[in-house]
């Protein structure tokens, strides 16, 4: 008989400039992200949408925040396809923001710009931080705690997307999805599942959608899981979210 791996308690800690606070820990556990787990896996995975409240213990900051982003952005060895740009539904070229410069001798084509990202920030766009558990240690532990309990590859994803501006169409993502909102807020409309699952992601018109089935407001602390096909519509709100792809 297959046993679940036991409960696993992650410790994060959140960064300062002179280095990481040993007493700010950030501590969270499966459970924390679904509540139950046999209900969880009964009723929700792979059924249908999952609304927890202040789900998150703590300062859901210590697991990523505004400031740290700022910090990856300014990070020069951050670069595409770890960091893109989107607005008004369409990616914008990485010419757009990035800038060539020479490390060792060699020509580095695709470096990103700070002042670029913030300058298409302030005209609207989303930007997206990807596989952010590759570069941040705690977020890699992040991943674990859902990779333990699911047997798959677990990616985050950051968003950061300005007051009442939509940096994504309409559409659905081939993956299971757990959204933490770390601050700011956002709301999110939602379709019911189709009866049969679909290949990669595709957008939508509202009029293809019609009607969403729910509608929620997402606050930091709260935990948004979407199974595999959601369709989703995320109206103009706020700012800053991570999401984990499963």
């Amino acid at each position: 008989m297959y046993r679940l791996p036991p409960l696993r308690r992650i410790k994060a800690f959140r960064s300062t400039p002179s280095g990481i606070e040993r007493n700010a820990m950030y501590d969270f556990t499966f459970e924390d992200l679904v509540g139950d787990e046999k209900v969880f896996f009964a009723e929700y995975f792979d059924k249908k949408p999952l609304l927890r409240k202040n789900a998150m213990p703590g300062d859901v900051r210590d697991i990523l925040s505004v400031r740290k982003l700022d910090e990856l952005l300014h990070m020069e060895s951050i670069r595409p396809p770890y960091i893109k740009v989107n607005h008004n539904g369409s990616g914008v070229p990485e010419k757009g923001y990035t800038r060539s410069v020479v490390v060792q001798g060699v020509n580095i084509t695709d470096t990103v710009v700070p002042e670029k990202i913030y300058e298409l920030f302030r005209a609207g766009a989303t930007v997206t931080w990807c596989s952010l558990n590759q570069i941040v240690p705690e977020l890699r532990d992040f991943t674990r705690v859902i990779s333990d309990k699911m047997a798959v590859r677990t990616d985050v994803v950051g968003f950061m997307t300005p007051t009442k501006k939509r940096g994504y169409l309409p559409h659905h993502d081939p993956v299971d999805l757990f959204i933490v909102q770390l601050e700011g807020t956002k709301r999110w409309k939602l379709w019911d599942l189709p009866a049969q699952r679909e290949g990669d992601n595709a957008s939508y018109t509202d009029e293809e959608l019609g009607e969403p089935a729910i509608e929620v407001l997402l606050e930091p602390g709260d935990v948004l899981y979407l199974p595999y096909n959601t369709r989703t519509r995320r109206p103009p709100r706020t700012r800053c979210r991570c999401i984990c792809r499963s």
